[in-house]
């Protein structure tokens, strides 16, 4: 899908998918919503099918709630994304606007950082469609992971300071060296050993980590949204401020 902005006219252009214009399509939409957010469906297909790419633009999968008795539904990308299975059926996906997360410079009463305000930010904007670049996310990510592994790496050297020649020392180190690689890697670091959990907290910290106790960070492309509710369990404030760092960081 691409727009267009064209002397004065913006032009939507979309691939076709078989039977989209049928009106008995609607009822193929398995995934997201149509109407702006007000009823959400998900399906567990889709979920396998959006896993690995969330992963890979580090979108975090979130619930919201999908009516009044507080029953969930588990998304991967953002609501109005849209998964539709046509009429030869296959699984097409649609809407991906709001892929990225957005850039709430330009969302209007949007929570930034001091250092946004003391810019001028938020600042009124044309559309609410601003949203912040892949290339930005990894980037940022990069950093914030590179910045975890050095905090990390110096607690656990702060604290072997008095013992460095001891064989203790020599496999704590190698215990950290090993958990640090886990993370850069995307896995989850295994360890027994107090000093390192005691390092990847810290350093998880540090960095507003969404875990407490490794490197998590993943965003949440509807944190923003007003027209959808969260479920309870989501951790906004932190999800929040990742999304608000991404530019100006405090």
């Amino acid at each position: 899908m691409a727009i267009i902005d064209y002397r004065g006219y913006r032009v939507t252009a979309q691939s076709i998918i078989p039977g989209i214009l049928d009106k008995e399509q609607e009822q193929s939409v398995v995934y997201g919503s149509i109407d702006f957010g007000k009823t959400v469906v998900s399906s567990e297909q889709y979920h396998e099918l959006l896993e690995s790419s969330a992963k890979e633009l580090k979108l975090l999968p979130h619930e919201v709630v999908i009516d009044d008795k507080g029953n969930t539904a588990k998304l991967f990308t953002s609501y109005e994304t849209k998964g539709i299975i046509g009429n030869d059926g296959r699984h097409y996906v649609l809407d991906l606007l709001r892929t990225m997360p957005p850039d709430v410079h330009y969302l209007q009463e949007a929570e930034v950082t001091e250092k946004s305000r003391e810019l001028g930010f938020p600042r009124p904007f044309p559309h609410k469609l601003a949203t912040l670049r892949q290339e930005l996310v990894d980037i940022f990510h990069e950093a914030r992971c590179m910045q975890f592994i050095k905090m990390a790496a110096a607690h656990v050297r702060q604290q072997l300071n008095a013992n460095k020649e001891s064989q203790e020392s020599v496999d704590i180190e190698n215990e950290v060296t090993r958990a640090l690689v886990e993370v850069s890697e995307g896995r989850d670091p295994l360890t027994t050993c107090n000093i390192t959990k005691e390092a990847l907290s810290k350093a998880a910290e540090a960095v507003h980590s969404l875990r407490p106790d490794t490197f998590d960070v993943r965003f949440n492309p509807d944190c923003f949204s007003t027209t959808v509710k969260h479920a309870p369990g989501e951790n906004l404030e932190k999800q929040k401020r990742l999304v608000m760092e991404m530019v100006f960081a405090s």
